[in-house]
């Protein structure tokens, strides 16, 4: 029993130990994605408030340990189709949207849950594998977030390039989407 004993703390030794400073980080960064993917906009700005510098801003790299499906909180909250803390990122934090996605997680936000790889996400994947926020959203929702952004502050970024810019195809106004509302309603009378 005495050697059962002494193998027990090298097992514990077996599995690395994290510094204090690197595991409070790691909880910091988990509560942050979870928020995001959560859609806990409130929680999110209290946090973002407090902790937001000491994690290094809005465009900061997302560690790689997370294994996440973006780079920024911007792709991550555009993977998940968090509408509301996508538009608040672009509008309230001014996070870039023309950000390369990882080429690594970009690999992994094109295979669908199957496996495969879906024909939507295959159109998006820009010439040269060059993938940005834009191009993670699954739903036109989200894309209209971006859209909306573009329209309102077409000074901010590069919205519509495809080569250095952000990808997105085309901008939305409110008389844009006015016009189509009533479009819509006379197709409907009609």
């Amino acid at each position: 029993s005495s050697q059962s004993e002494t193998v027990k703390p090298k097992d514990k030794h077996a599995i690395p130990q994290l510094a204090p400073e690197e595991e409070h980080l790691r909880e910091k960064w988990t509560r942050l994605l979870d928020m995001i993917k959560r859609n806990r906009l409130d929680t999110l700005k209290t946090f973002w408030t407090r902790e937001g510098a000491a994690l290094g801003g809005p465009d900061t790299p997302v560690p790689d340990w997370t294994e996440e499906r973006g780079g920024t909180l911007l792709q991550v909250a555009t993977h998940a189709g968090q509408e509301d803390i996508i538009h608040w990122l672009l509008e309230d934090m001014h996070a870039d949207p023309t950000l390369d996605v990882p080429f690594r997680r970009a690999s992994a936000a094109v295979a669908d849950e199957s496996g495969g790889e879906s024909d939507s996400d295959a159109r998006r994947l820009a010439p040269g594998g060059r993938r940005t926020a834009y191009d993670l959203a699954r739903t036109k929702a989200v894309r209209n977030v971006f859209r909306r952004c573009a329209a309102a502050h077409p000074d901010w970024w590069d919205w519509l390039g495809t080569e250095r810019g952000a990808g997105v195809p085309s901008v939305l106004s409110a008389e844009m989407e006015e016009g189509r509302d009533e479009k819509k309603k006379a197709r409907r009378k009609g």
